[in-house]
């Protein structure tokens, strides 16, 4: 075909030209928008993805900083390097592996420290033969100590109990002795616990003596159970104003009386003795009367901080049953008949109700009748509390106390009361009167305590 004659064939090919090349150029700049938008939106989401990961760390310093702040006003009122170290490690997250705020001192005797200051030069320290009691590793003798009263420069001689070794050649006996001393002194001074006055640690060959005395308080009275089974005196039942007359032991005389008004304050005191104790904290293990020792002016000393049940004497708690043996099976709460080792401030409670049943009854044994007949009454006793029986109510016992004991006596721990609150609760029957002297009582043996201390 031939070409049009009117020319107009190049400016057709001139437009298509100019055509391509528009879009051509439309296409690289949406292209590029293109580009830019992806460029944009990677930006945006790496901005939103920063912001994000700031927001999380924020939140995480304000996590820590709550946690220190809520920390410091739980410690605010006692600092210890124990607890600043405490804060520190749950600020960072680590689990603390510092235990001592939480676990007993009586578990951890070996660790503790000697204070040197409580020892005594063994020329200043007689030891008599009278024997005032004996356990498995321990034989303790009446003793006459001489020593200086630090505020009036007073040279004195006092009573003393001095507790050594049974056998001298036992080194494990001699450690044991060695660790109650260490724990005696940790556990420090209160008038309602038997306080150490001093000891012997360093081996004296010249002296002849080549072990470790604990040297502690010497109470008169003896033990409170014995008192109150044994001493002869009058009680005055104040709950029905009968009387009766108690022991026939000339020789084991203490009170003249004894009343229901005395009952309510022993039950305090081993209650205060005992809030005391959970405090440190410091799990006795073995409360019973026998462990209580009462003064002439009816002050008590929660004592026995023996550590052969601490330290795997599993003989200890398979005592053979006789009248004249107390089992501390029959004082222990139903958990720790599992392992043996489940002691708590609560399984002491179990056994403070346990005392109280003591106290209410003028001594008598727990479960005599119960299980008077059997020689070895471990299970029978394990099937009893089970099955939900529990002591009854003693002789002298009112109504209101004999709830709150088996309120020590619940099978679940957690809902036992603590110390404080079995502190309270006898401290609201005592007269008003009687408490107000009981509290200055209280306070002058704490002085004499401190006064009467080598450390």
């Amino acid at each position: 075909m031939n070409p049009p004659k009117n020319g107009t064939s190049l400016p057709r090919l001139t437009r298509s030209i100019d055509d391509d090349d528009e879009g051509s150029t439309m296409f690289k700049v949406a292209g590029a928008l293109f580009a830019y938008g992806i460029f944009v939106g990677i930006f945006v989401l790496i901005c939103h993805i920063r912001r994000a990961f700031e927001s999380i760390n924020i939140q995480q310093y304000t996590n820590r900083g709550n946690a220190i702040r809520n920390s410091y006003v739980q410690v605010q009122t006692e600092i210890t390097p124990s607890s600043i170290l405490a804060v520190q490690e749950n600020t960072l997250g680590i689990e603390s592996t510092n235990k001592e705020p939480t676990q007993p001192i009586n578990e951890r005797a070996e660790k503790l420290p000697y204070n040197p200051a409580f020892e005594i030069q063994p020329n200043n320290l007689d030891t008599f033969n009278r024997k005032l009691g004996k356990g498995k590793f321990g034989i303790i003798n009446k003793g006459l100590l001489t020593l200086r009263i630090c505020k009036t420069n007073e040279v004195v001689q006092v009573n003393v109990a001095v507790k050594k070794m049974v056998d001298p050649t036992d080194e494990k006996q001699d450690k044991l002795i060695y660790d109650e001393i260490k724990l005696m002194c940790a556990i420090g001074k209160h008038p309602n616990v038997l306080a150490i006055v001093g000891a012997i640690t360093k081996k004296e060959k010249v002296s002849g003596r080549e072990y470790n005395q604990a040297v502690s308080e010497f109470i008169e009275g003896g033990d409170l159970r014995s008192v109150l089974r044994n001493s002869p005196y009058t009680f005055q039942d104040e709950i029905t104003s009968r009387e009766r007359t108690g022991g026939q032991n000339v020789d084991a005389e203490v009170f003249d009386t004894i009343s229901t008004s005395d009952l309510f304050s022993f039950a305090y005191q081993i209650a205060n003795g005992m809030e005391y104790l959970a405090s440190l904290p410091c799990v006795h293990r073995d409360l019973a009367l026998r462990n209580v020792f009462v003064k002439k002016n009816k002050i008590i000393r929660i004592g026995d901080f023996g550590l052969a049940r601490h330290n795997g004497d599993k003989d200890y708690y398979k005592v053979k049953y006789s009248p004249e043996t107390p089992l501390p099976i029959f004082w222990l709460a139903p958990e720790c008949f599992d392992d043996g080792t489940s002691f708590t401030e609560m399984t002491d409670v179990w056994s403070y109700g346990v005392c109280l049943f003591e106290l209410f009854s003028l001594g008598a044994s727990p479960y005599l009748e119960e299980f008077q007949n059997f020689f070895d009454p471990i299970y029978y006793v394990v099937a009893f509390l089970e099955s939900g029986k529990r002591l009854s109510s003693p002789k002298y016992c009112r109504s209101d106390i004999y709830n709150f004991m088996l309120e020590c006596w619940n099978s679940d721990a957690k809902q036992r009361p603590r110390f404080t609150k079995c502190k309270e609760f006898f401290k609201n029957l005592i007269k008003r009167k009687n408490f107000k002297n009981l509290e200055t009582d209280l306070q002058t043996e704490e002085q004499l305590q401190c006064e009467l201390s080598v450390g």
